[in-house]
């Protein structure tokens, strides 16, 4: 078990120090240059195709296309990606005519960058590349499919955690609890197969196929990715969790070596499990870090801006969420419905208090990562990923005072009861939260310790049969957990369609606004929204000195991106009214500082012309 051991932490932290240490890099990666560029118009078909993005990025299960405008391909269909470049050749023989380069190919967060761009050989149009764009655009049912597996991953998390922790607060007595290893197995069983689910999914996801082309998937060259690396690494660890560590903690009958120490499932509540040893338990930290930590390699946090902060914070929060949520999951499913008022007198403090550390440390690192994803702050409440999280923060903090009421039940009930036996009151007779005698109370099971009497940390036997617990208190507990635990699935499930929403950093753009002064007076108000790479709307007002509209002919504008040598593109521009005039689809193809012209004519001999620098993110 050693060598195994060590064998399995020599190759995780291979691959997490290799991928921990890599550039930094922003998620979801973005066109930052093309040749031909976008509404280029040469003279000579070119002998390739090269794209060049904001971060390095990959062709598995992605493409590069590029088709004339019959909708033929014209590429070799021999696409091939180096650092943040990709590149496709054309086949001998291209004529002029208008063509359409189409690509989807997967950035460093595990998330596709899809898009459209058109360039004209000779004299013919352009066509326009808003078809291919929108056929770039993931299949709405994989992506319900990706968030669903996803929120699997989470919740199997959740149910592998908990019997541990439980295990941990209670005891060999919680442990022997049937139950407690039951749910243990499923979660390992839920998180192995969201697992290998996930990256047949995330093929469908990142290529933009359909659920009919399951078995299409290229399984091969997601396994290669850093996101497939990921997916085996956690069912490597998984697995070795529940067949070495599990056996230890949540024994069933034939697992003793011994076959005179098997037991038959009737006689397993009355078996004395033995404490795991000290060592064990930092190794099932250890495995339950290395399984946090691929979650984090496969989503935003390894692309954020501090890969190794976001990280970090990620491990911890998922970590906090599968402690707090498991341990509640384990108590309603496991422990409550048996009414062992002895084991549930010696639990319930402490998980309390732990559930209380556990929901601190998710704010923190949750404050943490929203610092690092949310920027600037305007994009809390003006981008998808904002409004999910803010959503996010108001479920934390419904679950917070569902928590406290938790809290405030068992302290009254178990104040200072948590830490030892009181042998001062071992002769009296066993009382309830009242002070009364109890006796025979309906549905009330007084279960003395299995094995634990007398031990360092525990409660005598005398004592936990005095902590008995009422029917009506125990559903009004009960119920207050369900709807945690309800509500937490609900955050959960926010969790997991963040995974797949743009953040908020890369999704937000403040709109372009500016006041340009005209030679003779007044001035021209220019607006761009949401000045951003792909289609833009633009306005122009064309202002006298006092402000007031002026009578205005006719304004033509175009775009240029030097820096790129791409344009000068033609807007065409729209009068709408006295002065003003818009166009509501000004396609700005590449991230950069454009050169917007105005050219405004108010008579036959009267014009003017003005000009600005547009920041396009």
């Amino acid at each position: 078990m050693r060598r195994a051991c060590a064998v399995v932490a020599f190759l995780v932290a291979t691959f997490f120090i290799s991928v921990m240490f890599a550039p930094s890099a922003f998620a979801h990666a973005t066109l930052s240059s093309s040749d031909p560029a976008d509404g280029d118009r040469l003279d000579s078909p070119p002998d390739q195709v090269q794209l060049t993005f904001s971060e390095p990025v990959g062709l598995s299960n992605g493409y590069l296309r590029v088709t004339d405008e019959n909708g033929e391909r014209v590429d070799d269909a021999t696409p091939k990606a180096e650092g943040n470049r990709v590149a496709v050749g054309l086949r001998a023989g291209v004529t002029n005519g208008s063509f359409l380069i189409s690509y989807r190919l997967i950035s460093a967060d595990s998330h596709p960058s899809a898009g459209a761009l058109a360039f004209v050989v000779g004299d013919g149009p352009l066509t326009a590349a808003t078809d291919a764009e929108q056929a770039s655009i993931s299949d709405p049912v994989v992506g319900v499919v990706f968030s669903v597996v996803r929120w699997l991953s989470y919740a199997g998390l959740v149910v592998l955690v908990g019997p541990l922790v439980i295990a941990g607060l209670g005891g060999p007595a919680a442990a022997a609890a049937p139950v407690v290893g039951r749910l243990f197995r499923i979660g390992a069983v839920v998180s192995i197969g969201a697992a290998l689910l996930s990256v047949i999914v995330q093929g469908l996801y990142v290529s933009g196929a359909p659920l009919t082309r399951l078995l299409s998937i290229d399984v091969p060259a997601i396994l290669g990715t850093t996101y497939g690396i990921a997916m085996l690494v956690r069912v490597t660890l998984v697995a070795f969790l529940a067949l070495l560590v599990g056996r230890v903690f949540f024994p069933q009958p034939g697992d003793a070596s011994d076959p005179e120490d098997a037991v038959d499932p009737v006689d397993l509540d009355e078996r004395r499990p033995v404490a795991p040893a000290p060592a064990l338990w930092w190794a099932t930290g250890g495995l339950l870090i290395g399984i946090a930590l691929t979650h984090s390699f496969s989503g935003h946090p390894i692309a954020s801006t501090i890969p190794v902060l976001s990280v970090v914070s990620d491990v911890i929060h998922v970590l906090s969420m599968s402690v707090w949520l498991g341990g509640l999951v384990v108590l309603v499913v496991g422990l409550l419905p048996q009414r062992d008022a002895g084991l549930l007198a010696e639990v319930l403090p402490r998980f309390s208090s732990l559930a209380m550390v556990s929901i601190g440390a998710l704010l923190i690192s949750g404050s943490v990562q929203a610092v690092l994803e949310i920027s600037p702050l305007a994009a809390l409440w003006s981008t998808s990923y904002g409004l999910l999280v803010t959503f996010k923060v108001i479920g934390l903090a419904v679950i917070v005072g569902l928590g406290n009421v938790s809290r405030t039940w068992v302290r009254a009930r178990y104040s200072g009861r948590a830490d030892g036996p009181d042998t001062r009151q071992a002769d009296r007779p066993p009382q309830d939260a009242t002070g009364d005698p109890v006796q025979d109370l309906p549905g009330v099971r007084l279960v003395p310790a299995v094995s634990d009497v007398g031990a360092p940390g525990g409660l005598a036997q005398a004592e936990r049969r005095r902590m008995g617990l009422a029917r009506p208190s125990f559903e009004a507990l009960r119920r207050t957990l369900l709807f945690e635990i309800g509500v937490a699935a609900t955050v959960l499930a926010l969790a997991a369609v963040l995974v797949a929403t743009v953040p908020a950093r890369s999704a937000f753009a403040a709109p372009f606004a500016a006041s340009l002064a005209l030679p003779d007076g007044g001035s021209v108000e220019l607006t761009v929204e949401p000045a951003r790479s792909g289609p833009n709307l633009m306005h122009v007002s064309v202002l006298d000195e006092a402000g007031q509209p002026l009578d205005t002919q006719e304004v033509s504008a175009t775009a240029e991106l030097r820096a790129e040598q791409i344009g000068p593109l033609d807007i065409p521009l729209q009068p709408t009214g006295h002065g003003h005039f818009t166009a509501p689809n000004v396609s700005l193809p590449v991230a950069g500082l454009w050169l917007l012209t105005l050219d405004i004519r108010f008579g036959e001999f009267d014009a003017a012309s003005v000009a600005a620098e547009v920041p396009v993110s």
